[in-house]
């Protein structure tokens, strides 16, 4: 027979509070993370930029190496400057 454990009282209380905050700072990181790309974005469409727009199948591809690559070298990093680099210019950054 398992034990049914009840959360009562004020430790119920400060569990909800923390669980709180953990979701509050989970997507106000999310939001800060969102600047960039959108930032990126508005450069993009003001400066009318089209980096391979006559070949959509090359530049797909084009991305597809770079995010495996990105991916890749972020899975197993031998030093944590290595899995920095990786991480902070992932391409799902990029606008």
């Amino acid at each position: 027979m398992q034990p049914q454990f009840q959360m009562t009282g004020q430790a119920s209380g400060e569990l909800a509070v923390q669980q709180n905050r953990v979701l509050r700072n989970t997507f106000m990181l999310l939001a800060l993370t969102m600047i960039p790309t959108v930032l990126g974005a508005l450069v993009g469409v003001q400066m009318q930029f089209s980096f391979l727009s006559g070949s959509p199948f090359m530049s797909f591809m084009l991305f597809l190496g770079i995010a495996f690559g990105f991916m890749w070298g972020s899975s197993a990093p031998k030093t944590v400057a290595w899995a920095w680099c990786c991480s902070s210019g992932s391409p799902s950054s990029w606008a």
